[in-house]
Protein backbone atom coordinates (compact mmCIF):
# COMPACT_ATOMS: atom_id res chain seq x y z
CA UNK A 1 0.00 0.00 0.00
CA UNK A 2 2.82 2.26 0.75
CA UNK A 3 3.92 1.81 -2.47
CA UNK A 4 0.99 3.52 -4.10
CA UNK A 5 0.83 6.33 -1.41
CA UNK A 6 4.48 6.85 -2.70
CA UNK A 7 3.50 7.37 -6.29
CA UNK A 8 1.09 9.76 -5.65
CA UNK A 9 1.48 13.63 -6.60
CA UNK A 10 3.08 15.38 -3.85
CA UNK A 11 0.22 17.43 -3.35
CA UNK A 12 -2.06 14.61 -2.71
CA UNK A 13 0.42 12.74 -0.67
CA UNK A 14 0.93 15.60 2.10
CA UNK A 15 -2.71 15.46 2.38
CA UNK A 16 -2.62 12.05 3.05
CA UNK A 17 0.52 11.80 5.41
CA UNK A 18 -0.73 14.85 7.19
CA UNK A 19 -4.57 13.22 7.83
CA UNK A 20 -3.77 9.17 7.98
CA UNK A 21 -0.12 8.91 9.09
CA UNK A 22 0.11 12.32 11.14
CA UNK A 23 -3.21 13.06 12.70
CA UNK A 24 -4.01 16.57 11.80
CA UNK A 25 -7.83 17.58 11.10
CA UNK A 26 -8.84 19.06 8.02
CA UNK A 27 -8.52 22.46 9.65
CA UNK A 28 -4.94 21.61 10.70
CA UNK A 29 -4.23 20.88 7.17
CA UNK A 30 -5.32 23.85 5.58
CA UNK A 31 -3.49 26.00 7.83
CA UNK A 32 -0.41 24.05 7.36
CA UNK A 33 -0.37 23.98 3.82
CA UNK A 34 -2.41 27.73 3.28
CA UNK A 35 -4.84 26.13 1.28
CA UNK A 36 -8.89 26.62 1.52
CA UNK A 37 -10.27 23.74 3.86
CA UNK A 38 -12.36 22.76 0.72
CA UNK A 39 -9.52 22.07 -1.23
CA UNK A 40 -7.99 19.98 1.51
CA UNK A 41 -10.90 18.25 1.52
CA UNK A 42 -11.13 17.56 -2.37
CA UNK A 43 -7.29 16.44 -2.72
CA UNK A 44 -8.25 13.88 0.15
CA UNK A 45 -11.12 12.61 -1.87
CA UNK A 46 -9.17 12.55 -4.90
CA UNK A 47 -6.26 10.98 -3.50
CA UNK A 48 -8.25 8.54 -1.74
CA UNK A 49 -9.85 7.07 -4.95
CA UNK A 50 -6.43 7.34 -6.79
CA UNK A 51 -5.20 5.04 -3.75
CA UNK A 52 -8.23 2.62 -4.69
CA UNK A 53 -8.35 2.74 -8.63
CA UNK A 54 -4.28 2.17 -8.41
CA UNK A 55 -4.53 -0.84 -5.73
CA UNK A 56 -7.46 -2.41 -7.62
CA UNK A 57 -5.29 -2.17 -10.64
CA UNK A 58 -2.41 -3.58 -9.09
CA UNK A 59 -4.43 -6.73 -7.78
CA UNK A 60 -5.38 -7.14 -11.07
CA UNK A 61 -2.32 -7.44 -12.63
CA UNK A 62 -0.65 -9.54 -9.67
CA UNK A 63 1.15 -7.28 -8.39
CA UNK A 64 -0.01 -7.42 -4.77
Amino acid sequence: MSEVVNKLDIKYRTVITLRFIEGYSFKEIAKILNLPLSTVKFRKHYALQLIKDRWLQMVRDGDQ
